[in-house]
């Protein structure tokens, strides 16, 4: 599986089919997220996930649709 590849399943699993453990399998138990959001730890990674697929549902199928089409 490419870069690409990987980063574009992360987030079709995570946002789209709610596929938590595999967003779980990808993060090390150790994750530390550097971003203003602060992820201590893989479990903590998901649930901002969650949080974040909750307010931008709409903005990640427009962006999802783009990618089908190619637009």
């Amino acid at each position: 599986m490419t870069n690409s590849e990987v980063v574009f399943n992360f987030f079709k699993e995570g946002y789209e089919n709610k596929n938590y453990d595999l967003v779980m399998s990808y993060l090390s138990d150790d994750y530390i997220d550097h971003s203003p959001a602060g992820a201590r730890g893989h479990a903590q990674a998901v649930g901002i996930l969650k949080i974040v697929e909750s307010q931008f549902r709409s903005v990640y199928k427009e962006l999802h649709a783009d990618r089908e089409t190619g637009c």
